[in-house]
């Protein structure tokens, strides 16, 4: 669910970005038809630039929203996956980390699927409603298109191959009005409408999809009336009859209307001088929005893979030739259990208890994914040498020793086991002499409990 809610984040910013392009480059041109295809390729341009994967060899400050978003998520989802899938204990979890049976995701995610699914539902209603529309109204049949008269006042509208008239302007404006809609009709602008709807599912909460809407409409309805001025009619008599039809006008959503956009507008651009071809050039201006969008939804180059960082410095055996294994950590946790007075074969769950009271217990949990989660956040494998050590800066000044408790999923894979076991016990090492200098009984031990399902 992630990755597809960060794709529609991403798609969200790029359509902004490319509605505010438009907006202050190309919409006061008057070469509609041209206007029309940068909106619709631009629109499903947005669509693909996310699926697009670059990686790069440094993070730029333009990367990290993006990276921090998919961090703040990803910890949000693992949490989830820690304590409900493997269903550890509550006095297991991290402090300020309690159970929640909803993730702020798995929220989020709700929130986006229900809004969805309503503006679906007013769709399908608009749609239902034009369908009984249909029915009832007396429809004349012409060659590849249908008019549906009606003996109300109608304002004229275009709906697929059915054209929307009431009787009294079908006898009073018939070549006009027919002519307006018959070149929606013929410029297969409705299926533009239903392409921007298909959008509005997944944007329904970004208004910008909403203003590229009205946009697309404004570009219809100047082709339109280009159209039938292009017939000959005055063009002040056609203005004076826009004006008419707009007392007490309504529209479908899903329509192409008469009088959809501003008449202001659409006399401006009927009487505007014809834009200079050269105006188009201004497109080429929009290429570095979409590359900035590319290059802000890269991601750095990741050149040690987990086999090198096995070899690493950080993952090898001790100075004292200790390879560190699961029984080396156990076997500290019980000589540390006994020197503090308690006893080592306490069950685990009881043991822990006794410890969270001696000591300030931080949680290291592995899941079956091999995915950590560290003092409450996510964290890679690559970074939780340096985590440890920050942690254990921040644990120094405690009265209380610090105990970091490791937990591992039946399911970790071997290879994570070895990496973790060979971080801690490296970090270990160095610190120790360090810490009994200092004469601060500040300790990393490891507990690895076998019950519940944990190995």
């Amino acid at each position: 669910m992630i990755p597809f809610l960060l794709y529609i984040i991403k798609l969200s910013c790029c359509l902004t970005l490319f509605y505010v392009g438009y907006k202050l480059l190309l919409s006061h041109e008057t070469f509609f038809h041209f206007n029309r295809k940068i909106l619709l390729t631009g629109m499903l341009t947005c669509i693909l630039l996310p699926l697009i994967k670059v990686e790069t060899k440094t993070t730029s400050i333009l990367q990290q929203p993006i990276i921090q978003l998919e961090k703040i998520m990803t910890e949000e989802e693992n949490f989830s996956t820690f304590t409900v899938n493997n269903e550890i204990d509550h006095s297991l979890i991290p402090a300020g980390k309690p159970i929640s049976p909803i993730s702020f995701i798995h929220l989020l995610a709700l929130i986006f699927v229900t809004g969805s699914c309503i503006h679906c539902c007013l769709l399908i209603r608009s749609h239902i409603s034009l369908s009984l529309l249909i029915r009832s109204g007396r429809k004349i049949k012409r060659n590849d298109y249908t008019v549906v008269l009606f003996n109300k006042p109608v304002t004229p509208f275009n709906y697929g191959h059915y054209i929307f008239l009431s009787e009294e302007d079908f006898k009073a404006y018939p070549e006009t009005i027919l002519t307006h809609e018959l070149a929606h009709f013929h410029l297969l602008h409705s299926f533009d409408i239903a392409f921007v709807e298909l959008l509005s599912l997944f944007q329904w909460f970004n208004p910008v999809i909403r203003l590229l809407k009205k946009e697309i409409q404004k570009v219809h309805e100047f082709q339109a009336d280009v159209e039938v001025l292009q017939t000959g009619i005055d063009i002040t008599t056609y203005q004076l009859l826009l004006v008419r039809k707009t007392v007490g006008s309504g529209s479908y959503s899903s329509a192409n209307s008469f009088i959809h956009s501003k008449l202001k507008n659409r006399f401006t651009m009927m009487t505007k001088k014809k834009s200079n071809s050269w105006a188009r050039l201004k497109l080429l201006l929009l290429l570095p929005v979409a590359a900035l969008s590319v290059y802000a939804f890269a991601r750095p180059y990741v050149t040690r893979q987990i086999e090198q960082t096995v070899r690493s410095d950080y993952m090898t055996i001790s100075s004292k030739k200790q390879t560190y294994t699961p029984e080396f950590f156990e076997a500290e946790l019980n000589k540390y259990v006994s020197e503090l007075g308690g006893n080592p074969a306490l069950p685990t769950d009881e043991k822990y208890n006794f410890l969270a009271e001696k000591t300030n217990v931080v949680n290291l949990f592995v899941n079956a994914k091999d995915q950590i989660l560290f003092a409450g956040s996510y964290c890679t494998i690559e970074h939780l040498p340096s985590d440890l050590a920050k942690k254990l800066v921040a644990e120094y000044s405690n009265k209380k020793p610090a105990l970091i408790y490791m937990l591992i999923d039946q399911g970790t894979s071997d290879r994570a086991k070895m990496e973790i076991f060979q971080i801690v016990g490296k970090i270990f090492d160095e610190n120790e002499e360090l810490f009994k200098q200092k004469n601060q009984p500040v300790l990393l031990l490891f507990g690895i409990p076998r019950n519940n399902g944990m190995t």
